[in-house]
């Protein structure tokens, strides 16, 4: 996606797959052709994603080197936000235009890791406010909610309210169905109208109002169905979409 303050971009299915063996049908041999996720294994990620160290980047799972990749004013705010039901802004307007002066001469590389999940995916851009808040789920454990959009998606009608949305979806998820696994749930303002895995989404980086409520709350749902039950949706794709609809 191009923005004013450089390309925003966002990456999935980008590493060879594990064909999958399932004690019903054996080996799964269904082609992958476009219309339906993958049917994949289960697996503990550690991604390391070097990107120019004018990028911000999120990814499935917890960041566990903020130090390394945040200014310490960020690192405060990182911290939190981990601690506030409202959303505490992690990088504003005016840091993200403050960045596009200066030339880029180096690299970061951030460091992520998630347990237990059938797939991994991040976005990466100069371009990203960042802003976050606490999700509290049933055990007492928590999560943390945190969006990613341009400025030309800022505003209280639009992604200015996505950690919020994000943050009362994923509660009200893991009170109805089973408890949110992931210790991160990300919604990045994308190029990608809804797409959904493992602790992050993509969403129209246009969707305001009621359209960035419905379609953040829909790929969300489907952090339980298909990421958390499995199935397989080039065979029942009204599990994947039916069950979340």
């Amino acid at each position: 996606l191009e923005t004013k303050n450089g390309k925003l971009f966002s990456v999935a299915q980008w590493y060879p797959r594990m064909c999958v063996y399932d004690d019903v049908r054996g080996w799964n041999t269904n082609p992958y052709i476009g219309a339906s996720e993958f049917y994949l294994e289960y697996g503990d990620f550690d991604i390391a994603i070097t990107a120019p160290s004018n990028h911000y980047v999120v990814c499935s799972g917890e960041l566990v080197n903020p130090t390394e990749v945040y200014t310490l004013a960020q690192q405060k705010l990182w911290e939190q936000a981990k601690l506030s039901d409202k959303t505490v802004m992690i990088r504003t307007k005016e840091e993200v235009l403050q960045a596009t002066q200066f030339p880029v001469k180096s690299t970061k590389t951030w460091r992520f890791k998630i347990k237990n999940a059938r797939d991994a995916s991040w976005a990466s851009s100069a371009s990203f406010i960042i802003d976050a808040a606490r999700i509290n789920l049933p055990s007492g454990k928590k999560s943390l909610a945190i969006s990613v959009y341009p400025i030309e998606s800022d505003g209280n009608e639009a992604w200015g309210r996505s950690t919020e949305y994000t943050k009362v979806v994923v509660e009200n998820y893991s009170k109805r169905w089973f408890e949110y696994p992931y210790p991160a749930a990300i919604n990045v303002a994308s190029i990608v109208g809804g797409m959904e895995y493992p602790g992050i989404i993509f969403c129209s980086h246009k969707s305001k109002g009621k359209s960035l409520w419905g379609v953040t709350d829909h790929e969300f749902g489907h952090a339980w169905f298909p990421m958390i039950v499995g199935s397989n949706e080039r065979l029942f794709g009204w599990m994947d979409e039916g069950f979340n609809e």
